[in-house]
């Protein structure tokens, strides 16, 4: 569903060379809230399905994966539960999931990512805006009930 939502809605809307990414965003969430392991978990199913639906081989399984993982390390090491330190670890998530693609078809498969730089900062922020939706549905689907 929030597949069909990021391709049909999303893949429209461009902010300064970057576009929301909810699945990138769900992975690290799942992260934030429920732990390393879930985050990897999560990161990792959604990469399945998206690498299956785009057939990329596996990055979508490493990458999402790498974020809900890295996400769910950061929160273990943060004292404070406040939506800014959320937000700022999603952001820090992010921004080294982008990271990691831009190297990944710079570097491997040899295809320039044109104005990486730039969308690298606007990707990370522009989930990381999105975070506290995220966040407040994660906690109104799981943990109220």
């Amino acid at each position: 569903m929030l597949m069909l939502a990021q391709s049909a809605s999303f893949s429209r809307l461009d902010i300064f060379g970057a576009r929301p990414d909810l699945i990138l965003l769900l992975a690290v969430i799942c992260g934030l809230m429920g732990g390393a392991e879930k985050g990897l978990a999560a990161g990792i199913l959604l990469g399945f399905c998206q690498d299956m639906l785009y057939g990329t081989g596996y990055y979508f399984l490493f990458g999402l994966g790498f974020a809900g993982f890295v996400s769910g390390a950061l929160k273990g090491e943060v004292i404070s539960d406040d939506i800014v330190s959320l937000c700022a670890i999603a952001f820090i998530s992010m921004f080294f999931y982008h990271l990691f693609y831009a190297l990944i078809f710079q570097y491997i498969f040899a295809r320039p990512v044109p104005g990486f730089r730039l969308s690298l900062l606007t990707g990370a922020a522009i989930n990381a805006f999105l975070a506290p939706v995220f966040i407040e549905a994660y906690k109104k689907i799981f943990e109220n009930g």
